[in-house]
């Protein structure tokens, strides 16, 4: 079962880490423990000034729940949905 979220996230990346090391949603700083896929996406349709370009990122938290993020620009993130567990 997928969940639509659609809410702004904060992240933090451990010191020299491409990948999160937490993430704080309503209040709560919930850990990483896995990224289990990292994609980008760009649209090579638009004006090289007007492409946009997003990392997508599906995370496992330290609770078992699986999340997916999207971040279009430093510091600026999304928790897009939870998703069932693939190991489940």
């Amino acid at each position: 079962m997928r969940r639509f979220i659609g809410e702004a996230v904060e992240v933090g990346f451990a010191e020299g880490s491409p990948y999160p090391a937490w993430i704080e949603w309503r209040g709560q700083r919930l850990a990483v423990s896995e990224v289990l896929s990292d994609s980008r996406e760009v649209d090579f349709h638009s004006r090289w000034w007007q492409r946009r370009h997003r990392r997508r990122l599906v995370i496992r938290l330290d609770d078992g729940r699986v999340m997916e993020i999207h971040g279009r620009r430093p510091g600026s993130w999304t928790l897009y949905q939870e998703l069932d567990d693939p190991l489940a």
